[in-house]
């Protein structure tokens, strides 16, 4: 940083500074970048929506710059969001931070225009379909951009993937505590005798 801002060589990469800047300066990508952060949704998976839905331009180093220098609040819990969100003047953001306080992820997106009517995994395996088409349309005419979208595709692809593995994890520990909790009631139960059973004796 602050070989960015005073132009002074310090043996570091400043490029990611120079996009975090860039950011700062980009009122949709602002409101879209502190919004998601305050759900705290990863800045892996804020890299895939901004460049999936917005700008392939932007890295995750870009990303991850802006939230460190600008929008730091991994630390903070709960009540210190929202005494943050409290703080914010402008009621137009303040009511997104209000949204992302509530943790409804896909509800969040849908207000910011990022996912209309559509799970935050379905959203993603569009974006993936977009990444894809993208990258083989411009990969004659404009082989670097084209490399960006292919980049994009596969984060795309390995983020779906492992949305499909923690779902079916998921699946399989409520599975196993379905069958425990029938088994357990099934041995609980007694056997009722019938009634003829009860004037015989």
């Amino acid at each position: 940083m602050f070989g960015y801002v005073f132009d002074v060589y310090t043996g570091d990469d400043i490029e990611s500074i120079k996009g975090a800047f860039k950011l700062l300066d980009d009122p949709l990508m602002f409101r879209l970048i502190t919004s998601l952060a305050i759900a705290r949704i990863t800045s892996e998976d804020i890299e895939l929506i901004v460049n999936g839905k917005y700008n392939v331009e932007y890295s995750h180093d870009n990303i991850e710059m802006f939230l460190k220098y600008f929008f730091d609040i991994a630390g903070l819990n709960v009540a210190e969001r929202k005494k943050l969100v409290d703080s914010v003047t402008d009621s137009t953001i303040k009511k997104f931070y209000r949204i992302a306080l509530q943790g409804d992820k896909d509800y969040l997106l849908w207000k910011l225009g990022a996912a209309p009517d559509k799970s935050f995994d379905n959203m993603l395996r569009d974006m993936l379909s977009d990444s894809y088409y993208n990258f083989k349309e411009r990969s004659r005419v404009d082989p670097d951009l084209a490399q960006k979208w292919g980049s994009l595709a596969v984060k795309l692809a390995d983020r779906v993937d492992r949305i499909i593995q923690e779902n079916t994890d998921n699946e399989s520990i409520f599975e196993a505590i379905e069958f425990k909790l029938k088994e357990q009631d099934s041995s609980e139960k007694t056997e009722i005798p019938h009634i003829d059973d009860l004037n015989g004796e």
